[in-house]
């Protein structure tokens, strides 16, 4: 394996290996850089990888098959935990065509979209008729093939087009699936293309991704039923030409001029192993591996590559293992450090090796936003606040799905550093993100309780508890310190605290419960008056039994020398 000489060329978008030679890989890295160009102006959805796609052209069909996925395909494209892969059997230019498509896919798979397999495939079609010259790029030619097939081959009918899934023998079949594909083509054509459809067609691909069916789609897009559709199709094949459209290609100075390198053996073995463990040829590329790692011990790549290659195969805790080694190695790699703290973080959310390899990742990569965001909330729940701040601060910019997140993680590191002030606004920000209404509740909880701060300087209320003695009032903010002097440990107890957000009093069973470390932690209260209360604020407290409205609070308990269930010890103080 990796005996042929490969040439790897990297811009700033793609990672290219080819046996074809410098020449050929800089036209076709290039190539694949106007491609992109053109997909940022022309698609809906804006989304794409942190992290370069990795492109592989083989020097022909014979080199191509053991790595294919069928005997058909020229090209395919394949997504990882690690990395994307386009993977060519050539780089002749009548393969280009099914390559554009294949990177289509890239791109609807990166934007989240949730669409039937028809658009993902006609949508790819219709992209990959795509000629970039003179900084142009043009889509919209016609398909010969997909065209002789409209005309000799009995039609689907709209319904059985648009439900195909993939399954399907009309999408698997070779014989059945010729005008499946020419069909999809042709609907895309027209619908992206056309005066009449195009104004229609990203409301259309929303009413998709929402889990319309294409005709209900149809009526609210464009106000047509879909046997108008159907029919308009028809037409529009009928007509002397058919439409298309133009881009303009802007490259920058690295996008256009890739760096080039050969390869070394290692560096190609390693590339080939782990296409065959993408391409799920596990034991093969267990096999591959194992054979490099002999050759070369101690190399950290090794080790990460039997990570992802177990975690393909499901198994995380050798995955963890694996990366840990690698990470111990001094590798550099900045997406599988990340990947090594959100395994770490399954374990314990506070690991302060899951930090290490974030902070690595950043160094690595300053722009990393997602791993910022994860350090971020390992610093909030290592109680590590002014950290987490120093992390979240970094982003300036975030992909909707995570903005309530962040700002979220803002307010909360903010009240817990004494800015009251950032937290809540924060918080406010917080709450336009929010999606679901128990996150726009917990949110308005959080505003609440920072506006109780600010609403009288005057001594509070002593709280209150059915049955519980009443204790002393301190203005000291919560604090994961020993409280000193509570009058209700008894000699002997082991004593622990932990931090959480209460949830409900149990007085049937005597128990406070409280959230904490991502779980449900329960407290004996076997004598309610013997618990020392301490309450920081203006606001007053009263505690009743059943659920609780969510406040912060810090719980000191007498551990249980015989663990029942969640319950961890019984109830000696609260701090709130």
């Amino acid at each position: 394996m990796g005996a042929e000489q490969w040439t790897r060329l990297a811009s700033p978008h793609f990672e290219l290996y080819t046996t074809n030679g410098e020449k050929k890989g800089r036209a076709l890295i290039l190539y694949f850089e106007q491609v992109r160009s053109f997909f940022i102006q022309a698609s809906p959805n804006k989304t794409a990888s942190d992290f370069p796609a990795r492109i592989i052209v083989f020097r022909g069909e014979k080199e191509f098959r053991p790595y294919a996925f069928n005997e058909v395909a020229f090209a395919f494209y394949h997504p990882s935990r690690y990395r994307d892969y386009i993977v060519m059997s050539d780089g002749e230019p009548e393969h280009l065509p099914a390559a554009v498509h294949e990177y289509m896919h890239l791109v609807i798979n990166h934007s989240g979209l949730k669409i039937p397999v028809w658009m993902n495939e006609g949508w790819a079609e219709l992209f990959s008729t795509l000629k970039a010259e003179n900084n142009k790029a043009t889509i919209g030619y016609l398909i010969p093939g997909r065209i002789q097939v409209l005309q000799n081959e009995k039609w689907l009918s709209f319904e059985t087009l648009t439900t195909v899934g993939h399954n399907s023998t009309i999408y698997n079949e070779k014989n059945r699936a010729g005008i499946f594909y020419a069909e999809s083509w042709a609907l895309v054509h027209m619908l992206y293309l056309t005066p009449e459809y195009r104004p229609g067609f990203t409301t259309f691909l929303l009413a998709l991704n929402q889990g319309k069916t294409s005709a209900e789609a149809c009526q609210v897009a464009f106000h047509r039923s879909s046997d108008q559709v159907y029919d308009d199709l028809r037409a529009y094949l009928k007509r002397n030409r058919l439409y298309g459209a133009s881009f303009d290609i802007k490259l920058t100075k690295s996008e256009e001029g890739a760096e080039a390198s050969q390869a070394t053996p290692f560096e190609s073995s390693m590339m080939l192993a782990d296409l065959l463990s993408t391409t799920n040829k596990r034991e093969q590329a267990t096999q591959a591996l194992q054979k490099l790692a002999a050759e070369n011990p101690g190399k950290p790549e090794i080790s990460q590559s039997m990570g992802y290659l177990a975690w393909q195969n499901n198994d995380r805790e050798t995955a963890r293992t694996e990366f840990a080694k690698a990470f111990a190695a001094g590798d550099r790699d900045a997406q599988m450090c990340y990947h090594l703290a959100m395994l770490d973080m399954e374990k314990d959310h506070t690991s302060e090796q899951a930090a290490a390899a974030l902070r690595r990742a950043v160094e690595v990569k300053p722009d990393y936003t997602e791993a910022w965001l994860q350090l971020g909330y390992v610093n909030l729940n290592s109680h590590k606040y002014g950290e987490a701040l120093a992390a979240l601060k970094q982003i300036h910019q975030v992909d909707d799905t995570k903005a309530a997140g962040l700002f979220n993680a803002l307010a909360y590191a903010y009240m817990q550093s004494g800015d009251r002030v950032e937290a809540r606004k924060n918080a406010e920000v917080a709450l336009k993100w929010d999606r679901t209404d128990s996150d726009k509740q917990r949110t308005q909880d959080l505003i609440q309780f920072l506006d109780s701060r600010d609403k009288t300087a005057a001594a509070p209320a002593a709280p209150r508890i059915a049955g519980l003695q009443e204790s002393t009032i301190t203005d000291e903010r919560p604090r994961l310190a020993r409280q000193a002097g509570n009058p209700f440990v008894k000699p002997g107890e082991k004593i622990e605290r932990v931090e959480g957000t209460a949830k409900t009093i149990d007085c049937d069973n005597k128990r406070f419960v409280v959230e904490a470390e991502g779980k449900l932690l329960a407290f004996d209260m076997p004598d309610p008056t013997r618990i020392q209360l301490k309450h920081e604020g203006g606001d007053t407290f009263e505690f009743t039994c059943g659920t609780q409205k969510p406040f912060h609070v810090v719980v000191e308990y007498a551990v249980s020398e015989v663990p029942a269930g969640n319950v961890k010890g019984s109830l000696r103080g609260l701090e709130f």
